[in-house]
């Protein structure tokens, strides 16, 4: 009797060329996704009291099959070559860490991946970090949508207190902040923003009515 699923595997072919393909490329695309996916046109009442004209919503992109995939090839392409593990907060997205450690098994690196809980686990081992993260690791920290440096901070710290890890690097898929960079540059850690609002939005049809600065500086 014929496998009912046999005619479906054999039309599965694993494309190569997504996992080859160069930055400039997947830039391109997650550029593309999120101009049409992670940008909304309302007036939003910010937490600080003040009105912003557009809203970013970054995971409108990232928990999608195809932004997942781009946002952590991009990672990839950006790691530093002594990375030896990559994490994130959990309230963030602990799926980029993950998918960028699948990713890089599948080319033949080995990465360990991992996430930081908002508080440690109440049962069995009473933890911050979930993942095999080595004491003295060197890491890079993940944050999808990169809006101040005190959470990123919060962060570098937790998991240099747990597991005495290096934090050499932190990715920023998409950066709307102003004061970031130089706040890892002086705590001596590399920080690569991937992508920044401006980029997102010079792929929106009348954009130039939108005041950017304003909303680079309120969200």
């Amino acid at each position: 009797m014929d496998n009912p699923d046999s005619s479906a595997s054999q039309d599965f072919r694993l494309d190569t060329k997504l996992i080859s393909m160069r930055f400039e490329e997947v830039k391109q695309k997650l550029l593309e996704k999120l101009a049409q996916n992670a940008i909304f046109r309302r007036d939003n009442i910010l937490t600080n009291g003040q009105i912003a004209d557009i809203a970013l919503d970054v995971k409108e992109v990232t928990l999608s099959a195809e932004g997942l995939f781009l946002a952590s090839m991009a990672i990839l392409h950006n790691l530093q070559d002594q990375v030896e593990a990559i994490g994130s907060n959990s309230s963030i997205t602990y799926s980029l860490p993950s998918t960028t450690a699948l990713l890089a098994y599948i080319r033949g690196q080995e990465l360990t991946s991992f996430y930081v809980r908002n508080q440690p686990r109440q049962f069995g081992f009473s933890k911050w970090i979930e993942g095999p993260l080595k004491q003295g690791a060197k890491v890079c920290l993940v944050q999808d949508q990169v809006r101040d440096s005190d959470t990123l901070v919060k962060l570098i710290r937790k998991v240099s207190e747990e597991a005495d890890a290096q934090i050499i690097q932190v990715i920023g898929l998409v950066d709307i902040s102003k004061a970031v960079e130089s706040r890892m540059f002086d705590l001596g850690i590399h920080y690569t923003p991937i992508i920044r609002l401006k980029d997102i939005l010079k792929l929106i049809p009348d954009a130039e009515l939108l005041v950017q600065e304003d909303y680079h500086a309120k969200v």
